[in-house]
């Protein structure tokens, strides 16, 4: 298709562009021909790409690749022949790509969509009309390879690299320049696309000039030597004061970097918390719907040892759960937390280029009550408050990209990632002949246990281990620089560097009455900390064991709502498929026994649910008194009994507003047709006997004729006269009571 792209149109769009306005862009392109919305998918994790919608993991699969460079190379064939048609291409993937990097945590697909174009350009870079346009469109590949270099920035800062930060800072800087020089080269022949790179790039180039020194400055500080953080201040106190170049949110996400700075320069002479032994525990919980969860318990024993999940094969099958026996309750029906357990190989976690960051020991848990999850564990050493804030973070879905990798098997970006997958897994495996399987999880479902086993103190970071002083308290750990890591949640955003420095110092529940003086147990909204560095590791493990269970329960939690909204949407479809008013008592019967057998099923559902509520609350679970104080104070503070409540909540809206007034209302309506028959019935009966009464009054009056004929001497013309009158009789009696009955139905 020829179009012209005038210079006042192009203009206006670049101008509109900076404004983030693409509208105009938009619809130049879809007059070459390019499919803008397949464009704009491309970068967006919850878009779908050539059929493939796994939103947390779309973007690191072959499929997601190859989705990418069939949507770009037909892009590319459509605007390349046009008048700077690839270079404002370019300009729209960049403009999707930093909207799509503005809410989302997700970068594979932004960056599989930045790289498949340079990928792809130099199959079509013949085609473009001429050498300057060829120019701005390699003038656009540089800006997007400055955008992929920012997201790589901001990915070592939410995996909690800070060397690897800082070298992605400078090189992110250096990609500025080569940007800026690019632009101003194409300047003369296209001098609207180039003045808005240039102003682009040199805004990147200022604000990643000020973060480099800012990130070197943490870093070292980390290391023990402070003496950078006021130069890595400064940097970003000057940078905050461009506002020429520098928009507001930079400045706002420098500031954020400053106040960081700025603690940590604070806390250089204080005590400071190093953690030599800790015990991580990342727990996935997950819940089944179609499996009763003792037959998933025995599937599992029976067969499990040849499922491959995800790829994955079980390294082992376990008969029974790896438990303390604070579970062998006395529960008077002989229900207890116990099932079964798939152990996975060894899990190993790397950045993108390969550093090892750790191993994982991990199993698929199956238990019978049906709390089940994906339970992965670490041993740390040596860890700084840096260090440990993004081990614990190192569980949730807005983790940055690494590699997570079984063996010679597969990877993905992130655990979360890694339990989802594996979770959608076992319905293949786990559902009979005729069953539906599902399974109710989510990537933002997880809880982290962590355990400190040893922990020392030393005068400012990095002091060495001869000049740190054992930890005897908790206190003493909360206490130091880097304590509130221990009792703050793990967050879903990582907003500057080091910002551990600035947690609140309690936002935990403290769970008061479970330990000894000096130790402490605690729980905030996805975490849990046991610290008793003064006791029995034998009990240390007793609550452990209770947290994790607590912890694994919103799994449980999650399969029960999900199960009433999908009795919800049975009984909505159920109640569309209905009767209308016109039907007919057998229809309205047939109706009726329906939403009474889907009530039946859901009471049946409500009543084991609450059986398991209340056998999950009753002191028989577990072993003694003292272990069910200590299951119910941390049931309390993961605030179970909200979640009792809300179920209920939820049931009796179901029963009570949906099938409860809709099986009131099919009554009624039924009654009313059992009304209406009956009267209809009894209008027939009594027809039909006024037709008898009238038959038997005309039988009558012939009698009398023949008495009277006897008695008279009549002869046959008599005779016949009067068989006449009573024919006439009998049609006037039989007319009138058919009036009357036809009155009667009308």
């Amino acid at each position: 298709m020829s179009i012209t792209v005038d210079t006042p149109r192009l203009g206006a769009m670049v101008a509109a562009l900076a404004e983030g306005e693409a509208a105009p862009l938009r619809q130049l392109l879809a007059g070459l021909g390019v499919d803008v919305e397949a464009v704009r998918g491309l970068p967006r994790w919850n878009a779908p790409a050539g059929g493939v919608a796994i939103p947390h993991q779309r973007g690191s699969t072959p499929d997601g690749r190859l989705s990418t460079d069939a949507v770009l190379d037909a892009a590319l064939t459509a605007a390349t022949p046009a008048p700077a048609g690839a270079a404002l291409l370019g300009l729209y993937l960049r403009y999707e790509c930093e909207e799509a990097w503005e809410i989302s945590y997700h970068f594979d697909p932004i960056w599989q969509s930045l790289r498949g174009m340079e990928r792809l350009w130099p199959a079509h870079r013949q085609r473009a009309p001429g050498d300057a346009d060829r120019a701005v469109a390699e003038a656009v590949l540089c800006a997007l390879r400055l955008l992929d270099q920012e997201i790589s920035v901001e990915n070592e800062q939410t995996c909690g690299a800070m060397v690897r930060h800082a070298a992605a800072a400078r090189s992110a800087v250096r990609a500025a320049e080569l940007a800026i020089d690019a632009a101003e080269r194409i300047r003369p022949a296209h001098p609207e696309i180039g003045e808005y790179l240039t102003g682009q790039s040199r805004a990147r180039h200022r604000y990643y000039a000020a973060l480099a020194p800012a990130i070197d400055a943490a870093a070292q500080a980390l290391r023990g030597t402070a003496d950078s953080l006021p130069t890595g201040i400064e940097a970003l106190l000057d940078a905050e004061a461009d506002e020429e170049l520098l928009e507001d949110n930079d400045r706002s996400e420098l500031r954020a970097h400053r106040f960081s700075l700025q603690e940590l320069a604070t806390a250089v002479d204080r005590d400071w918390l190093t953690v030599d032994h800790a015990k991580i525990v990342y727990i996935y919980p997950f819940g089944l719907r179609g499996v009763d969860a003792h037959d998933a318990v025995d599937r599992v024993r029976a067969g499990a040892a040849d499922w491959r999940l995800a790829g994955v094969p079980p390294d082992e099958v376990r008969d029974t759960l790896d438990l303390d026996d604070v579970w062998a309750g006395s529960d008077f029906l002989g229900r207890r937390f116990e099932g079964a357990a798939l152990v996975l190989p060894e899990l190993t976690m790397s950045d993108v280029d390969g550093g090892q960051l750790g191993t994982l020991a991990g199993e698929l848990r199956f238990s019978k009550l049906g709390n089940h999850y994906l339970r992965l564990e670490a041993h740390v050493h040596e860890m700084d408050p840096h260090d440990l804030q993004f081990a614990l973070f190192r569980a949730a879905p807005e983790h940055g990209t690494i590699r997570v990798t079984v063996a010679d098997g597969p990877s993905w970006p992130r655990l979360s990632s890694l339990a989802v997958d594996l979770v959608h897994a076992l319905p293949a495996w786990l559902a009979a002949d005729g069953e539906q399987v599902a399974v109710s999880v989510r990537p933002g479902m997880y809880h982290v246990l962590l355990t400190v086993h040893d922990a020392t103190l030393g005068a400012g970071p990095a002091a060495p281990r001869e000049l740190r002083r054992p930890a005897r308290t908790a206190d003493e750990l909360v206490a130091a620089v880097g304590g509130a890591v221990l009792l703050h949640p793990v967050l879903n955003a990582v907003g500057a560097i080091a910002e551990w420095s600035r947690y609140p110092q309690c936002a935990a529940e403290v769970i008061h009455g479970v330990g000894r003086r000096g130790d402490l147990v605690a729980r905030t909204e996805n975490t849990s900390l046991i610290v008793m560095l003064g006791t029995p590791s034998f009990l240390i493990g007793m609550h452990e064991t209770i947290a994790e269970f607590v912890a694994s329960l919103d799994g449980l939690f999650g399969a029960w709502f999900d199960e009433l909204a999908a009795y919800h949407t049975q009984v909505m479809q159920m109640l569309d498929r209905l009767g209308g008013g016109t039907a007919g008592l057998g229809r309205l019967t047939a109706d009726a026994q329906l939403l009474q057998q889907a009530q039946l099923r859901l009471h049946d559902f409500v009543a084991e649910a609450r059986s398991v509520q209340g056998l999950i609350r009753s002191p028989a679970l577990v072993a003694s008194p003292l272990d069910a104080s200590t299951l119910r104070r941390l049931l309390d503070a993961a605030g179970y009994a909200r979640v009792e409540e809300d179920f209920a909540a939820k049931v009796a809206e179901l029963l009570d507003d949906r099938l409860g007034t809709q099986l009131e209302a099919l009554a009624a309506r039924r009654q009313q047709e059992v009304d209406r028959v009956t009267a209809e019935q009894e209008r027939r009966s009594r027809a039909r006997m006024d037709t008898l009464l009238a038959v038997i009054a005309a039988a009558g009056v012939s009698g009398v004729v023949q008495v009277l004929q006897a008695g008279l001497n009549w002869g046959p013309r008599e005779a016949e006269v009067a068989a006449g009158s009573i024919v006439g009789l009998a049609i006037a009696i039989g007319f009138m009571v058919w009036i009357s009955v036809h009155r009667r139905r009308g």
